[in-house]
């Protein structure tokens, strides 16, 4: 077992006494500089259709002004007109959700309705388009993911609010009949437009979004 005499050891904990073997042993992985380098090269992301790129560091001001598009000049949230339609829970809804967006998932899921039902289909009204979504909203507030709608709306261990508000077979009806657009002209649509079977409803909600709420610096509502 070595030995070391006092001085030795108090050299060793200090630190003072380095080996030049050690010194070139250990070399840093990289220098302050090329770190700051390495962070200050900008990460550029593109578009699927490079229509739009998005990076990861923010433009520098002290180069000059923000583009004009860049500067947000109204607080961020819900406008003037959302607010004054907006008299309660529903009206509220209803300001995102318009009746001309209504109106088209109404007539297109009853086409597909008399489709596949034929003469037993009932015409979905405005009216039950909001009671339907109603449920599914309930199913979320009472955390059903993954449950059966079977269960939902069994008459000892299911919820009875569920049968209050349609039948179960009407509500699996609308389920497998709901559409957005015509199915019909899916094949010839689809080819140029990969939005194609929502195109009509996604112009309405995009075009609706800007009257209803305005934008702050951290949101993204997918109008672009």
């Amino acid at each position: 077992m070595a030995r070391y005499s006092a001085q030795e050891v108090v050299d060793f904990v200090t630190g003072e006494e380095t080996s030049s073997s050690d010194e070139d042993s250990v070399q840093p992985s990289s220098t302050t500089q090329e770190v700051e380098e390495i962070c200050a090269e900008d990460e550029i992301f593109p578009s699927r259709k490079s229509e739009i790129t998005w990076t990861t560091r923010a433009e520098d001001r002290a180069a000059g002004r923000l583009p004009a598009r860049h500067i947000l000049r109204t607080p961020p949230g819900p406008t003037r007109q959302c607010v004054s339609q907006a008299g309660d829970i529903i009206s509220a809804f209803k300001a995102f959700l318009p009746r001309s967006i209504e109106s088209i998932v109404v007539s297109m899921t009853n086409i597909e309705g008399r489709k596949r039902f034929t003469s037993s289909w009932v015409d979905m009204t405005t009216v039950e388009l909001d009671a339907f979504i109603g449920v599914c909203i309930l199913a979320g507030v009472f955390k059903s993911k993954g449950e059966s709608v079977a269960s939902l709306w069994e008459s000892k261990f299911g919820r009875p609010i569920f049968p209050a508000i349609m039948s179960r077979v009407r509500f699996e009806q609308l389920t497998v009949t709901l559409r957005f657009d015509d199915k019909g002209s899916w094949a010839s649509r689809r080819t140029g437009d990969k939005l194609a079977l929502i195109r009509d409803i996604w112009d309405l909600r995009s075009g609706n979004l800007p009257a209803m709420y305005n934008l702050g610096k951290y949101d993204n509502l997918g109008t672009t």
